[in-house]
């Protein structure tokens, strides 16, 4: 039987565990919702960057006032439409400086294969391709689910490594790697905010 003095006890541990709760999700909607408002921020900062490479390619010669409202209206549905295909390109989760693997996203197709940081793009499906055009390539005929092989050199390999070895990787779409980015993101911080508790 429990004594007065320890059924206060108890009920105080309980209310502090119920505030603790509360407390921990209120922190979680807060990065939640920091999480959203950033994902907002890079929308739209991908499309005001995306709007006037594609705005300086096309031009207009409509010479009335009417005309030139219509075109611009026109033209500004194309560039939302093209600002939308885009963000729904492929993409493999590499960042290359020059044909050296910068970094690897993780989650992205191209972190679960044995690419490292440093290592060297040689050939793209078996084809040499100057640096400016390796993003172009590695994306090809921009199809989720498509393949591209990388024929990659690295520099002071151990000794059970070839010096040069072939690494094939699917394409996925780029709103789908951004999306599990995010979603690591959510579970990092949550996990953080949860180790400090």
């Amino acid at each position: 039987m429990q004594t007065a003095k320890e059924e206060l006890e108890w009920e105080q541990q309980r209310d502090r565990e119920k505030e603790e709760k509360t407390q921990d999700k209120l922190k979680i909607e807060a990065l939640q919702q920091d999480l959203r408002a950033k994902d907002d921020e890079l929308q739209k900062t991908r499309l005001a960057m995306t709007l006037p490479r594609v705005a300086e390619t096309r031009s207009l010669s409509a010479s009335s006032t009417d005309q030139k409202r219509q075109a611009g209206e026109t033209r500004m549905n194309e560039e939302a439409e093209d600002a939308e295909q885009f963000s729904n390109r492929c993409t493999i989760g590499l960042m290359l400086s020059g044909a050296q693997v910068d970094n690897l996203v993780v989650g992205g197709p191209a972190y679960n294969t044995a690419l490292q940081r440093g290592d060297e793009i040689v050939l793209i499906d078996g084809m040499r391709v100057g640096v400016e055009d390796m993003p172009a390539a590695i994306i090809g005929a921009d199809l989720p689910g498509s393949t591209v092989v990388l024929t990659v050199k690295r520099l002071g390999a151990a000794a059970h490594l070839p010096q040069q070895f072939d690494v094939v990787v699917i394409r996925v779409e780029s709103r789908e790697l951004a999306d599990k980015r995010r979603l690591f993101e959510l579970f990092t911080a949550i996990e953080n905010l949860i180790g400090t508790s």
